[in-house]
């Protein structure tokens, strides 16, 4: 990790690199965390979006980060009942389906009240930490351009 800690940002870098390489200086601040693959249906990742758009508007240290899927999510809904659309790689999420997902062990313990992750199989735990995961896949690929798609999307 050391080694990436020490990128340096490039002189004709584009936007996205010079954002990613800005963030390497912040990797001891990311929580120590360390990456887990998880089963769950698909009805308990919809419940797990729910959760995580209940505040919103307000800011939520619980907000959901999703990859592999969009969320369209209806705003004047009431909390628990706001998520319209989930697509996983590109179709509708099934809800008694079972589903691998990416996580951390502060989510996979229910942390943020994702108490959906506590009922889950446990497929796999890499014991590395998120930042150090992150750190070795900058400094492997040299540039790498943040995704720009939009993955959770307020609708009216």
């Amino acid at each position: 990790m050391a080694a990436a800690m020490q990128l340096k940002q490039p002189t004709s870098a584009p936007a996205q690199v010079e954002l990613i390489l800005a963030q390497i200086d912040a990797l001891p601040t990311l929580p120590a965390v360390a990456m887990r693959l998880v089963e769950l249906t698909g009805d308990k990742i919809v419940a797990a979006l729910e959760h995580g758009l209940s505040a919103y508007p307000a800011q939520l240290g619980g907000f959901s980060h999703v990859a592999g899927m969009t969320v369209k999510f209806d705003p004047a809904k009431p909390a628990g009942s706001r998520v319209v659309e989930v697509l996983v790689a590109g179709q509708p999420i099934v809800p008694d389906k079972l589903y691998i997902l990416g996580t951390n062990d502060f989510m996979a313990a229910g942390g943020d009240g994702y108490v959906w992750f506590t009922e889950s199989n446990p497929v796999f735990s890499s014991g590395a930490m998120l930042r150090d995961i992150l750190a070795e896949y900058i400094e492997a690929r040299g540039t790498v351009e943040a995704p720009t798609e939009i993955r959770i999307q307020p609708v009216k």
